[in-house]
């Protein structure tokens, strides 16, 4: 279900954004939620170039007066949220609160503004299965498997 202002975005499937709060120029990934009034910005104040991460050269490249945010599956952006422009929240996110997340979120992160913590791979697929629950669908073996090697990959190392 999509509502709210949206603007030149992909929605991947069963991906919810049924409140106000602006999306424009992002690409969201499948089974996403985005809570009431939030969203995030497409432009700069400053009208100048996004710059977006590249996983490639690990680093920032621009792309452009308009982009949004990449978000990856599974991820909930939670009431109120704001994403700043060029954002990228990684898979399995939780993330809350009115303080901003920074622009670059590994995947498998939960908390609000800088205060992100691991977000454990059991509770992140007991949410996810309850979330696909409210849409009758189920996880299956081959995303399990996918899900718990991107948290392998990515997760941090004390």
């Amino acid at each position: 279900m999509l509502g709210g202002e949206i603007k030149n975005s992909i929605f991947h499937s069963g991906t919810n954004k049924g409140h106000e709060g602006y999306i424009g120029d992002s690409i969201i990934g499948a089974y996403c939620n985005f809570g009431a009034g939030s969203g995030g910005s497409n432009v700069k104040n400053t009208g100048g170039e996004v710059r977006v991460y590249d996983y490639e050269t690990k680093g920032f490249r621009e792309v452009g007066q308009k982009f949004g945010a990449l978000v990856g599956d599974f991820t909930r952006i939670g009431v109120g949220t704001q994403l700043t422009t060029g954002s990228s929240i990684g898979t399995c996110c939780n993330l809350f609160g009115l303080e901003i997340p920074p622009k670059l979120v590994a995947p498998f992160s939960w908390g609000n503004g800088d205060n992100l913590v691991d977000y454990q791979i059991e509770k992140a697929i007991e949410h996810i299965k309850t979330w696909l629950g409210f849409k009758g669908v189920d996880l299956f073996d081959g995303e399990f498997q996918i899900l718990n090697h991107i948290f392998e990959q990515t997760r941090r190392r004390g």
